[in-house]
């Protein structure tokens, strides 16, 4: 009796592991049964503002004498996928990242971007502790979003330091973080950063050419 009972209680157990596994089969069959063929990376504008390359050192000319520079040491961008081959991954993301590193010893710049589906969800900008998150880059830098730490102000030209750009956006902090050691900065089409103001005593460092 008491190996009947056995029995029965096996048969019970490999029935319902029979079952869990034929779900998780068609679970997995329904979410590998449409793949998407998603494309690379890609934003004109973003390339347009940001014309970075990694071989190259930037140079920034100080209202008080000083030299500082920037080198990045990430450009990189999503390469072409196909998704819908795991769970939760029918959309298509993408993204691309500018970057000097984690705080070197001069000037830090990081860029993220983000797409979902081709259309960009994120869009976020640092310099020196000054972050600006903005819904895309359009022909007049980043369209406004609910960031609270900054806001903008377009300039068709400006000078800064005795030098003229054009097509350039302000990016001014509304609220001092730690680690923040400016309080504005510029940048301006086809170049990038052109320039930032300190904190505290108002030195403007430059983009030299």
């Amino acid at each position: 009796m008491f190996a009947a009972k056995n029995r029965s209680t096996l048969r019970h157990f490999f029935a319902a592991t029979n079952h869990l596994i034929t779900a998780f089969a068609v679970v997995l069959s329904l979410s590998c049964s449409n793949p998407r063929e998603c494309i690379a990376f890609s934003d004109t504008q973003l390339y347009t503002w940001f014309p970075y390359d990694t071989t190259h050192t930037y140079y920034f000319s100080g209202s008080n004498g000083q030299i500082d520079s920037m080198k990045l040491n990430e450009n990189t961008a999503t390469d072409a996928y196909t998704s819908g081959n795991h769970f939760n991954s029918e959309a298509c993301s993408a993204g691309a990242t500018m970057s000097t590193g984690e705080k070197p010893q001069y000037i830090y710049l990081n860029i993220y971007e983000t797409k979902v589906n081709n259309e960009v969800q994120y869009a976020d900008i640092e310099v020196n502790g000054l972050d600006y998150f903005g819904n895309c880059l359009s022909d007049t830098g980043y369209v406004y979003s609910n960031s609270h730490l900054a806001h903008t102000q377009y300039h068709e030209s400006l000078q800064l330091n005795g030098r003229e750009f054009t097509q350039v956006q302000e990016i001014i902090a509304d609220t001092v973080r730690n680690g923040q050691t400016i309080s504005h900065f510029w940048i301006a089409k086809n170049k990038g950063l052109v320039g930032f103001e300190e904190n505290g005593n108002s030195t403007i460092f430059t983009l030299q050419p």
